[in-house]
């Protein structure tokens, strides 16, 4: 009797064990359940936060591109406003200065360039032949960097023009002729891809830029002209340059920097606006990054500076 007893004693402290055990490693796989429930939760709302924190810097920075646009008009308007005047935009004015908003949460700081300062490289085509003094300029701007363009090249931009027609972008440019990334640095703000026929515009292209064409204008000559503009901060008339020039402008790049809650975003883009209407101005692209975008004052050009 007092066997049996004790083996049902035993049996149910054996019993008592294993329900403890399997408790215990219930409220292990719970207690892992759990934490993993947690952790996925406050990963979700870490991404939701900067998923969110991401849309308002975008917000913030369009700020900048609305502002770019409003100054845009104004200014169109006030040509349009001059009797008996052309179409003229130079550095010299408000648009083309450096603007800094104090906002809530951060700052913004924006500049508007002129997209039509740079060398644009679909005007290197006239129908389906080379323009020289647009390949000449292209030649002059890879050579600062000892990046030839000879007959090879020529070939190769020919050949593209027979089955593309134009350039998409400056990358597809550069990629094409095998341009290395260094040297594609170096030419920030030296050239660009838009519309084939649209002019360059003298008063805004830097001397880098007038330089690299081939004209019958002589280097003494192109001094005096930038000596002029700076002087007037514009000029009237185009002495030496050809039908690819002009005085004014409708493509613009607006390369804006937003701080916001500790956190900066940067943000590039291309607006169009219609030389005959004040209020018609378009988006053409944007972009935006967490690293700074092509830095076109620092490059070769120096777009958007006067010159000295």
């Amino acid at each position: 009797m007092g066997l049996v007893l004790e083996k049902t004693v035993m049996a149910g402290t054996a019993q008592a064990g294993m329900a403890l055990l399997s408790i215990l490693i219930l409220f292990f796989v719970l207690s892992v359940l759990i934490y993993n429930l947690v952790d996925q939760q406050t990963l979700d709302i870490h991404r939701t936060s900067a998923f969110v924190g991401n849309l308002e810097q975008e917000q913030y920075l369009l700020n900048a591109e609305s502002f770019a646009i409003a100054m845009l008009k104004q200014d169109r308007k006030k040509d349009l406003a001059a009797v008996n005047k052309p179409l003229m935009d130079s550095l010299s004015e408000t648009w083309a200065a450096k603007q800094t908003l104090d906002l809530d949460g951060g700052n913004l700081r924006f500049r508007i360039w002129d997209a039509q300062g740079l060398i644009n490289v679909n005007n290197l085509f006239i129908e389906d032949k080379l323009d020289e003094a647009t390949l000449a300029a292209v030649k002059s701007m890879l050579a600062t960097r000892k990046a030839m363009l000879g007959d090879k090249e020529s070939k190769i931009l020919l050949d593209f023009r027979k089955t593309q027609k134009i350039f998409a972008d400056l990358d597809q440019f550069y990629n094409l002729l095998g341009i290395a990334l260094p040297v594609r640095a170096a030419l920030d703000g030296c050239m660009i891809a838009l519309p084939p026929d649209t002019k360059l515009n003298v008063n805004t292209a830097s001397l880098p830029v007038l330089q690299a064409f081939n004209t019958s204008i002589t280097s003494g000559a192109l001094q005096q002209l930038m000596d002029e503009r700076r002087r007037n901060g514009q000029l009237e008339t185009l002495p030496g340059y050809g039908r690819r020039f002009g005085l004014s402008s409708r493509f613009f790049i607006v390369q804006a920097t937003g701080s916001y809650r500790n956190n900066t975003l940067h943000m590039k883009s291309l607006l169009f606006r219609n030389s005959k209407e004040s209020d018609a101005i378009n988006v053409v692209s944007r972009e935006t990054s967490a690293f700074p975008l092509d830095a076109m004052e620092r490059g070769l050009c120096g777009t958007g500076k006067e010159v000295k």
